[in-house]
């Protein structure tokens, strides 16, 4: 279990209507009645977060950036035209199968 404090310097990842932004968790704010956890958001964006909120957040982003792995390894044979994309917020990876390609659109 993480000591409180532990979450600073932890990439989250928030939904806001459906869309993933990912972000840092940059100051610990110990209060009453519960702590409090300061975010910014890649698109400059800040909000305070409770601990499930963090908790869920921190665990959000250790499944993207495994999903990003994923898909950066998956190979298959030269003939076949598989494809997958994986979603990092305003990046999106665009991983080829076809030829082993791999292109990142913006």
């Amino acid at each position: 279990m993480l000591a409180s404090g532990d979450f600073v310097g932890m990439g989250i990842v928030r939904y806001f209507d459906g869309v993933p932004v990912r972000g840092i968790v940059t100051e610990y704010l110990p209060g009453e009645p519960f702590d409090l956890w300061h975010c910014r958001h890649e698109d400059g964006d800040e909000e305070d977060l409770e601990q499930y909120e963090v908790v869920q957040a921190t665990r959000d982003y250790r499944i993207s950036v495994r999903g990003m792995k994923l898909s950066n390894t998956i190979s298959s044979s030269k003939d076949s035209k598989l494809s997958t994309c994986v979603s990092t917020g305003k990046t999106n990876i665009s991983v080829s199968l076809y030829h082993h390609k791999q292109v990142l659109l913006k």
